[in-house]
C-alpha cells in the first residue's frame, strides 16, 4: 500500500522506527517516574522513622529525668517536713521558721525541674499525676498545721508509687515502639 505515492516498504519500517522510539520514551518515562515516587516515597518514609525514633528518645530521656526529679522533690518535701517538726517540737508553732539555704534552694529547683519536665510528657496520666503529686509536696511546705502537713507528705508519698509504676510502663511502651521502628 502506498501513502502518498511512497511505497509501503519505505514508509512503514519508518513508521515503525519512529512509534517503536515514541513508545519507548514513553515507557521508560513512566518506569522513571515510578522509580523516583518509590524513592521519595522511601525517603519519606525514612524521615518518619527518624522523627519517630527522635520522640521516642526524647519521650525516654525526659521520663528518666522526670523520675529523678520526682524522687528529689520528694526528698526535699520530707526534709521541709522534717524541719518544721524540729521546730514545731521547741516553739510549739508549725510552719513558722525559715527552711535552711539548701532545703530551701533544693525544693525551689526541684520543683521548677519537675513542673518543667512534666509538661514535656506525652502521656496524660503521669502529667496528671505529677501535678497531684508536685501540689501535694507543695502543700506541706505550705501547712500551717503538723496534721495537714503529715496528711500532705502522706499523700504524696502514696501517690509517688504508682507514678513511678506509670512511668515505667510508659518507658517499656517506648521500647517496644523503638523495635518497630528498628
Amino acid at each position: 500500500m502506498d501513502l502518498l505515492g511512497i511505497p509501503s516498504a519505505v514508509w512503514l519500517p519508518i513508521a515503525t522506527l519512529i512509534l517503536g522510539g515514541v513508545l519507548t520514551a514513553f515507557f521508560d518515562a513512566q518506569k522513571d517516574r515510578r522509580a523516583l515516587d518509590r524513592e521519595r516515597e522511601a525517603r519519606k518514609d525514612q524521615r518518619s522513622d527518624t522523627l519517630l525514633l527522635k520522640r521516642i528518645e526524647f519521650q525516654r530521656d525526659t521520663l528518666l529525668a522526670l523520675q529523678d526529679a520526682i524522687a528529689s522533690f520528694g526528698r526535699f518535701t520530707g526534709q521541709m517536713h522534717l524541719h518544721d517538726e524540729q521546730v514545731f517540737r521547741e516553739t510549739k508553732e508549725w510552719g513558722k521558721s525559715q527552711l535552711g539555704e539548701e532545703i530551701s534552694n533544693g525544693a525551689f529547683a526541684a520543683n521548677v525541674l519537675l513542673d518543667k519536665l512534666r509538661v514535656r510528657v506525652d502521656d496524660d496520666t503521669i502529667r496528671e499525676q505529677t501535678s497531684r503529686f508536685r501540689l501535694l509536696c507543695l502543700a506541706v511546705g505550705e501547712a500551717r498545721s503538723e496534721s495537714t502537713s503529715t496528711g500532705a507528705l502522706n499523700e504524696a508519698m502514696a501517690v509517688m508509687a504508682p507514678l513511678h509504676e506509670r512511668i515505667g510502663e510508659v518507658l517499656r511502651n517506648l521500647d517496644k515502639d523503638e523495635e518497630a521502628v528498628a
